[in-house]
């Protein structure tokens, strides 16, 4: 039996804006926890398409459960709608679910019983895309904890270190990062989870514990174009934000170098089997090529890098 008096509440923040086929899916997910003490945050973000019925209708089919729904006056964005759940919460710990993906049933027990004094833990995940479900890592030899700070920070300009979706934070440290970014609508939850592995204490988990739905009515695969201006906006904001010793312990023009090849690289290879991911962070790159060449690291690679970045991307522009 649980010991309802010493556990901590966790809030369970889900933001839906027409996600009508899976919400409920969602919402049963966080009721069906094996861990107790949950409060579930539903925000809606103005839908049309008829969920915030769907959602009541699950709350009064659990009505012995700690539910509540926000329903934003207007359409304000997913950052948005994650900060009003996050001022609403009143547990000790937060955790957050879109609302066309879903929770396995002991994810919120295995990431209580794992946080400790850490600011958050998190974990791998799993990506469903036409009913095919697969882990998905995009660093599966990376070491993701507070000591390898410098390399995770490098990998995030690589490819995702898994996502705020799958982490467990405390409350009291998001307020002391910073909540999500309402001025931006692309990789917020990117720029979101650099801030915690760049100032929080933290640990990774190589277990999917939830299941990410690629929705083919997301403006993240309608809008690839949109997607990659934007994408890249982001990446070279926090670029430009951090000093060389934020990301190398030494030889900063090999390192920048080095990180520039990478990210070329990773985006190359996997463009052919997953347009998805193929957002080319293309100005970010040459930042980092002029960041090697400014601490004395040239090299002929560079030359073709720049020629094939400005031959197949001559339209981004930042």
């Amino acid at each position: 039996f649980w010991d309802m008096k010493n556990l901590p509440k966790v809030s369970t923040i889900i933001t839906n804006y027409n996600k009508g086929p899976y919400i409920e899916e969602a919402i049963e997910s966080v009721v069906k926890q094996t861990y107790p003490n949950i409060e579930i945050i539903v925000v809606d973000d103005k839908s049309t398409d008829g969920s915030v019925e769907i959602i009541e209708n699950v709350i009064k089919k659990y009505k012995d459960k700690d539910i509540k729904l926000i329903k934003h006056s207007e359409n304000l964005g997913s950052s948005a709608a994650r900060n009003t759940g996050i001022k609403a919460s009143t547990g000790e710990y937060i955790q957050f679910l879109d609302g066309d993906d879903y929770y396995l049933e002991n994810r919120t027990e295995f990431l209580v019983n794992k946080i400790g004094k850490k600011d958050f833990v998190i974990t791998n995940y799993y990506g469903m895309n036409n009913s095919k479900i697969y882990i998905i890592d995009h660093h599966p030899d990376l070491v993701v904890n507070t000591l390898n700070r410098k390399k995770v920070l490098q990998k995030l300009f690589v490819a995702p270190v898994s996502f705020p979706m799958a982490a467990l934070f405390k409350k009291d440290f998001i307020y002391k990062v910073g909540l999500f970014r309402e001025d931006i609508q692309v990789s917020e939850d990117w720029e979101f989870l650099f801030r915690c592995y760049q100032y929080g204490d933290f640990k990774k988990y190589n277990v999917p514990l939830m299941v990410f739905r690629f929705n083919p009515t997301s403006k993240t695969l309608s809008n690839v174009k949109y997607i990659r201006e934007n994408h890249d906006r982001v990446l070279l904001e926090k670029a430009k934000s951090l000093k060389p010793e934020d990301l190398f312990d030494e030889n900063f023009g090999e390192g920048y170098a080095n990180l520039a090849v990478d990210i070329f690289n990773y985006y190359f290879r996997i463009r052919e089997n997953a347009p998805f991911y193929d957002f080319m962070p293309v100005n970010t790159i040459k930042y980092f090529i002029e960041q090697a060449r400014f601490f004395g690291f040239d090299n002929l690679i560079f030359e073709n890098i720049l020629k094939i970045l400005d031959e197949e991307y001559k339209w981004v522009t930042i």
